[in-house]
């Protein structure tokens, strides 16, 4: 990842000319995927359908998960979405396969310490990475298939994964570590959720957290992540007022008061 941080300042720095240039193979690099046959079997298994399915179903998750989420903004259900599609376990499971993501996470890992709390855990691979690594992680989503699927992956290891219910408990404790990954543009509360993360940060701990920057929608984006909701406020400065300190990393930030 501090390779990827370095490329992208470098690029900053050429004509934009240039930039738009090196913008397609960029992505067409980091955005290959390198199928995870352990994660696809596990699949397989959890839905009872052969790995041809499941090869299918990552490769189109996305496109029927904003399917799924448009038919049920039409039929004004919009909040039976995260409890009933099983679509977005493959749209995440392919999103974490790809190689820019793989080598996020692998950061994610090394940046992580103490107790770690996976805000917004989805699937739960994240999590259980960090429990093989030997942190103490709490996993915490809210009820649906996402984390009946997390649930099964936990089950089939060791690993000793505390699993909070947002849709029936708050967080309770305190952590060294809470990540937020592809979390906060799904959640209407967002000012509310960055309040509670940073009132329960240790000091000096540490949170990683993306999409902050989501403020202004295109019609591609509305059209492949419809669910996704722009920030109405400036949430990078709603952290730093809230004792949190930037770093060289921009998902990263340190709390330094309470």
């Amino acid at each position: 990842m501090d390779l990827i941080v370095f490329l992208k300042k470098t690029a900053l720095k050429f004509p934009k000319p240039i930039r738009v240039f090196l913008k397609k193979p960029w992505r067409m690099f980091f955005d290959r995927v390198k199928w995870d046959r352990e994660m696809i079997r596990l699949m397989a298994d959890y839905f009872k359908i052969p790995e041809k399915e499941v090869n299918f179903l990552l490769k189109n998750g996305e496109k029927l998960d904003a399917f799924f989420w448009n038919y049920l903004e039409l039929k004004n259900s919009r909040e039976l979405f995260y409890k009933n599609t099983p679509f977005y376990i493959f749209e995440l499971a392919f999103w974490h396969m790809k190689i820019y993501q793989k080598i996020f996470r692998s950061k994610i890992l090394d940046l992580s310490h103490g107790r770690v709390l996976d805000f917004g855990g989805g699937i739960g691979d994240l999590s259980l990475a960090l429990a093989n690594k030997g942190y103490q992680v709490d996993y915490a989503d809210v009820n649906g298939e996402t984390l009946n699927f997390a649930k099964y992956l936990f089950s089939k290891s060791e690993s000793n994964i505390k699993i909070i219910d947002l849709s029936k408990e708050k967080i309770k404790e305190n952590y060294d570590t809470i990540i937020c990954i592809d979390v906060i543009e799904h959640l209407n509360n967002q000012q509310e959720t960055l309040g509670i993360l940073s009132k329960h940060l240790n000091q000096n701990g540490r949170l990683i957290i993306t999409a902050l920057d989501l403020n202004i929608t295109n019609q591609e984006q509305q059209r492949r992540h419809p669910m996704h909701i722009p920030f109405d406020f400036d949430a990078k400065k709603y952290l730093l007022d809230n004792g949190l300190i930037e770093t060289k990393y921009p998902f990263l930030f340190v709390k330094i008061s309470n």
